[in-house]
Order: structure tokens, then sequence, then C-alpha cells
């Protein structure tokens, strides 16, 4: 992947909205952002490259409530000082993010989701062993007692 030239987010002269769309996502709307990500414990541990979305907490100045906001996030391009933030991308503009105000979400990878996929299939395969052999020995009961019964 060729890395291309970013612009820093605060000298590219965007001006902020009041309210943006990230901002009037509903918990639905969130939830299916965050569908493929898995939370991330240690963002330092997180491959470069990986894609990231994240909720920062910020206190309310007004109230003194802690308040999480969702952010889209972007692709990790450096974590050096992930111990205090980490910069994100999106391809033309670049910004940092506090880690100690943040929760990560990390996108899965094709083979991760394949790997989680096989655990799953594994996991109904025993089960169907298990119930297999339970639909044996019941069979077996039967043929019992209907030997039982034929008897009387």
């Amino acid at each position: 992947m060729i890395a291309q030239k970013t612009v820093r987010l605060s000298n590219d002269g965007y001006q902020r909205p009041k309210n943006t769309m990230q901002e009037r996502l509903s918990e639905a709307e969130i939830q299916e952002k965050l569908e493929d990500y898995v939370e991330v414990e240690e963002i330092s541990k997180v491959p470069l490259n990986s894609h990231i979305r994240y909720f920062i907490t910020d206190v309310d100045q007004k109230t003194g409530e802690k308040k999480r906001k969702f952010r889209m996030g972007g692709i990790l391009t450096n974590k050096d000082h992930a111990d205090k933030f980490i910069i994100l991308s999106n391809g033309k503009v670049s910004w940092s993010v506090q880690v100690n105000k943040a929760t990560f979400y990390k996108k899965l990878t094709l083979q991760e989701i394949k790997d989680g996929h096989q655990e799953v299939v594994a996991q109904y395969k025993e089960k169907i062993r298990e119930q297999r052999r339970e639909i044996h020995k019941l069979k077996d009961e039967v043929e019992q007692l209907k030997k039982i019964l034929k008897k009387k």
C-alpha cells in the first residue's frame, strides 16, 4: 500500500458544523457501524493500517455529566505514542485521538471472521454428534421397550 501524504485536520481549513452526521446516528445505527468490529484492550497491539472506530468520553461543561460520542474513525497510521495518543487518517486528512479518553474498536480481518465462523461450526458439529448419540440411545431404549411389550 502506497502511503499518500495527508493534511492534519487542524490545518485543512475545515469548518465543523454544529451537528455532524456521526452525532445524528441512532444507537441502532451505531451498533450497525460496529458490526465486524471488536473492542480493543490495548491499542498499541493493533497492527498499523487497521480500521479503527471509537467512542470519545467527554464531560459536559454545563452539567458535569460524562457523555460518550461515537466517531466513525479511520486507518491507524501512527501508534508511536500509543500510551498518550494515536493518529488516524481517512486518506486525505489525519488527526490524533487521545487514548485516555477513547474506547477503540478494530475492524476484524477476513481471516479473523473466518476463524470465528470455523469455531462456531466446530461447536455446532460437536452438538450434532452429541444429539446423534442421544438419538441412538433413545432408539435402543424404544426397541427394548417394544420387546418387553411384545412379551406381555
